[in-house]
């Protein structure tokens, strides 16, 4: 399954690019309507990573996330209640639109559902998931424009104990309770 959105939000590039990386508690708040804080835990990051758990409803995925260069985002899944583990990436790519917001491109790919419900997830996500991740992200986006909200390195998380993204392996994938 492969989900792709592209859409033009009036928050600035690096307004969306601190939204994606941003991995502190404000996190739970940028994205309020689609994230729950019982499926978010922040495993270990550094300046330019994070290893997460996060989700919503009754899908949980973790992810290390990947920023090495500026206004891209990189992630694989690592687990996944839904999705054969080491079977799922994304990368998202941000660039300035005409009118001083942002273009934002959102590519998904996922494939080998697991258990019962995982080919159906996938189906489902494959029909509706452009359209609901278009919707949820503009949404989320253009409010942060609207309120001019700053996003600082220096508000980032400090790395919690536990291992280095160098140290995640697909052997550790493990379902998701």
């Amino acid at each position: 399954m492969r989900v792709q959105c592209v859409f033009e939000t009036r928050a600035t590039p690096d307004q969306v690019f601190r939204a994606f990386t941003d991995f502190t508690p404000r996190r739970l708040e940028t994205w309020r309507d689609t994230l729950k804080p019982e499926n978010y835990s922040l495993h270990s990051s550094g300046a330019s990573w994070a290893v997460v758990r996060e989700g919503s409803l009754r899908m949980g995925v973790v992810l290390p996330y990947e920023w090495p260069e500026p206004y891209t985002v990189r992630w694989t899944i690592l687990e996944s209640n839904f999705c054969a583990c080491a079977h799922g990436t994304g990368v998202l790519t941000v660039q300035a639109a005409a009118d001083g917001g942002a273009q934002v491109d959102i590519v998904i790919e996922e494939r080998g559902g697991k258990g019962v419900l995982g080919p159906f997830v996938l189906g489902l996500k494959s029909l509706v998931g452009p359209a609901v991740l278009r919707a949820a992200s503009k949404h989320t986006l253009d409010r942060i424009a609207d309120e001019h909200r700053p996003f600082g390195r220096d508000q980032m998380a400090s790395p919690v104990p536990g291992r280095a993204l160098g140290e995640w392996h697909v052997g550790d994938c493990r379902r998701l309770s």
